[in-house]
């Protein structure tokens, strides 16, 4: 299902972006034999955007506001990886990684772990597969090979499904006065004092800096 920001309901409230520390649970399945309330999910889904363009992300993992099921959106790309004007929502995500082609190293932040970016390796190409809600609350199986930036971004938000974050998969990535500061930071705002240089901000990797994603 793709979610235009242009039809976003204005009566739908934000919700808060939980921190990396509280998703401490794997998220639920959704059982897609039997449909569900398309209206109710869309509402969902337009939380979810709206969350993810409160902070100019790419995309978003409904844990992080703290719907602990099985779904993420990923905000559409052109051809030169600039942002289009709609996101694709993904129930029931799984990936498994094309070995031969390897991993890279890119710099990545993260809408629930505010402070500065990590350097985190992930596969650069994967075969996805998802499941797709139709507009009467059925669902239909997608199939796709993600490379790049788009395989590094889904890796990313399906972490999230498993109670993980770059905080987990990566390591601090930046000058180590700025991390010190950051941490400062994190205590003020009572986020914690077992950050361990948690970080967010942009994403990037060998092609340079994009959008950062949550």
């Amino acid at each position: 299902m793709h979610i235009r920001i242009s039809e976003l309901n204005p009566e739908i409230k934000t919700p808060q972006i939980i921190l990396f520390n509280r998703i401490k649970t794997k998220s639920i399945a959704y059982n897609t034999a039997k449909p569900i309330s398309a209206a109710e999910t869309k509402a969902l889904l337009q939380k979810m955007v709206k969350a993810c363009l409160e902070d100019d992300g790419v995309g978003l993992a409904a844990p992080q506001i703290n719907i602990f099921k099985q779904l993420f959106i990923i905000r559409e790309m052109d051809g030169e990886n600039k942002p289009l004007e709609r996101f694709i929502a993904y129930f029931n995500p799984e990936w498994r990684a094309v070995a031969e082609d390897g991993k890279e190293e890119g710099i990545e932040g993260c809408l629930s772990v505010p402070g500065l970016p990590f350097e985190v390796s992930r596969w650069k190409t994967i075969d996805a597969t998802w499941w797709e809600l139709q507009e009467d609350g059925s669902f239909v199986e997608r199939k796709e090979r993600f490379t790049g930036y788009k395989a590094r971004v889904f890796q990313h938000e399906h972490a999230h499904l498993r109670a993980r974050s770059i905080v987990d998969d990566g390591k601090p990535h930046g000058d180590d006065r700025l991390i010190a500061e950051d941490k400062k930071q994190q205590k003020v705002l009572n986020t914690g004092a077992n950050l361990k240089n948690k970080a967010v901000k942009v994403s990037g990797g060998a092609s340079g800096a994009r959008p950062k994603y949550s």
